[in-house]
């Protein structure tokens, strides 16, 4: 964990795994009840501004790690000064912020159980919403940026391509739920791309990246030897037990003996 990227991808697997619980358990819940804003509007609401807070510091820190990554191979010297232990430190919290300011002072996504995902229009399925009056700008803004930059960085590695690949189409696909009418199968497809782009990334690690294969494999290993270390002092310990018990049971029961009075014949 020295190194600046394995932090990054630390810091994006939380985040990842924070986003799953709304874009796939909680949409699946929804979903299933046919839930609208107005049925649920405490809880949709909420859910929807956490998931713009994971949204946006997870994929600034996608492009962190983009960057992190080219001026590892361009220029590591100057990778290593700004990406410094307490230099990140400073850029996870900006993010955190970000994604806060973000939820805060703009238009959350909100559930419908009609299509089945999350939209900033309430009344999706009932009302277009043409006029742009529950559109997201810096949404918009964001996602376009994410698309053209994850792209542009990672065209270059194969493993990363992958992973901005379904960063960048679940941000298009949102992107043009907001402003145009679309099939039923396009927003599925929009839906099970967010969450892929939360749960693939450490599938696509630890199937392309030796390296952290091994280091699964090493962890896995010094686990399993904890455990078993762990299991041989537990059995020692109940054995030394044990070997202390019988010689005193053994010479408490020779003692009770010798005090008992045989009767007279």
């Amino acid at each position: 964990m020295d190194n600046a990227c394995y932090k990054l991808m630390f810091f994006i697997g939380i985040l990842d795994m924070l986003a799953l619980f709304i874009s796939a358990l909680e949409t699946g819940i929804l979903g299933i009840i046919g839930a609208v804003y107005c049925d649920y509007p405490l809880l949709i609401y909420t859910s929807g501004a956490l998931g713009m807070i994971l949204w946006f510091a997870e994929t600034s820190a996608e492009m962190l790690l983009a960057i992190n990554r080219c001026m590892e191979l361009l220029r590591p010297q100057l990778a290593h000064a700004i990406f410094s232990v307490n230099k990140l430190r400073c850029l996870f919290a900006l993010l955190i912020c970000y994604g806060f300011a973000v939820a805060m002072f703009t238009k959350p996504l909100l559930f419908s159980g009609i299509y089945f995902s999350w939209f900033f229009n309430p009344y999706v399925g009932y009302t277009d919403d043409f006029e742009e009056i529950y559109s997201n700008t810096l949404h918009t803004v964001h996602n376009s940026f994410i698309i053209f930059g994850l792209s542009t960085i990672y065209i270059t590695f194969l493993q990363v391509v992958i992973v901005s690949l379904f960063n960048s189409s679940c941000a298009l696909i949102y992107i043009s739920m907001q402003f145009v009418r679309i099939s039923k199968i396009y927003i599925i497809v929009g839906t099970y791309s967010w969450v892929f782009s939360h749960g693939c990334p450490p599938l696509v690690y630890l199937l392309l990246n030796q390296r952290i294969r091994n280091d699964c494999v090493n962890f896995g290993h010094a686990i399993f030897r904890f455990l078993r270390n762990d299991n041989n002092n537990s059995v020692s310990n109940g054995q030394n037990a044990m070997a202390w018990m019988i010689p005193n049971y053994a010479g408490n029961n020779a003692r009770n003996r010798n005090n008992i009075n045989v009767p007279d014949q």
